[in-house]
């Protein structure tokens, strides 16, 4: 490009220094406005980036509180809301799960049905502000007993809870159940205000065993229920096997 503006003004007449001079002006010029050009190109993709990079990260950021948000419902759909225990829609999933997984390795599941013995006496005496508190003290209290990642506890019920154990044999869940009890017992929640020394025990049915293909989620809770039933006919404050 140089060697041909130098030609140029050699054409018009003009000197080997003038032609030189010419030229060397005009291509400083022109890198001028090449490096013009290409710096406002630059300027232009780096916006174009920054915008790009921000879009990424909000982008993440929304996805990532998305996820968090599905989270929480997922959360808050299989848990019940006063005793923060597990509910009874999940109860139907979990136990279906294990049942299966039992029965495909023939280990041992057992579900144990808890009814809180005289629970209406407490509504209708302290109020139902305090069943709430009783309901919310016995659920921390199955909780910490069964504590296990392979134990679930849930409220199915008023009242009433259930408890899944897994890969435990019936000697071990009859010692469960009694510390169960003990614990409960050891709440000292008194039915009434004026008789501080009758206090709240429970009443359960159990199903323990190694399932067989016949068993079903119905079928097995239909003899933890019956069981439960035997227990308040033969008097309460009893966990009933069989």
């Amino acid at each position: 490009m140089r060697l041909a503006l130098i030609l140029q003004s050699l054409n018009q007449g003009k000197k080997i220094d003038e032609a030189v001079s010419e030229a060397n002006e005009h291509e400083n010029e022109s890198m001028k406005n090449l490096v013009e050009t290409i710096l406002s190109m630059y300027d232009h993709l780096s916006l174009k980036t920054i915008s790009l990079i921000r879009e990424k990260k909000a982008r993440i950021q929304a996805e990532t509180e998305l996820l968090e948000t599905n989270k929480k419902l997922e959360e808050l759909s299989i848990t019940d809301q006063l005793t923060n225990l597990y509910n009874r829609r999940h109860f139907d999933k979990v136990f279906k799960r294990e049942l299966k997984k039992a029965k495909r390795n023939k280990t041992f599941l057992s579900l144990i049905l808890i009814d809180i013995d005289f629970f209406k006496k407490i509504n209708d005496t302290r109020g139902h502000i305090v069943g709430d508190k009783v309901l919310q003290e016995v659920a921390i209290c199955l909780r910490n007993t069964c504590k296990r990642p392979s134990d679930f506890v849930f409220r199915v019920g008023g009242e009433e809870f259930i408890i899944l154990i897994t890969d435990e044999d019936y000697k071990s869940i009859v010692s469960l159940t009694q510390i169960l009890q003990n614990n409960i017992k050891n709440l000292e929640i008194p039915y009434e205000k004026k008789n501080l020394k009758d206090f709240l025990t429970i009443s359960g049915g159990v199903a323990c065993s190694v399932p067989l293909q016949e068993d079903t989620v119905d079928s097995i809770v239909k003899i933890a229920d019956n069981r439960l039933y035997k227990a308040k006919e033969n008097g309460r404050n009893k966990i009933v096997f069989e």
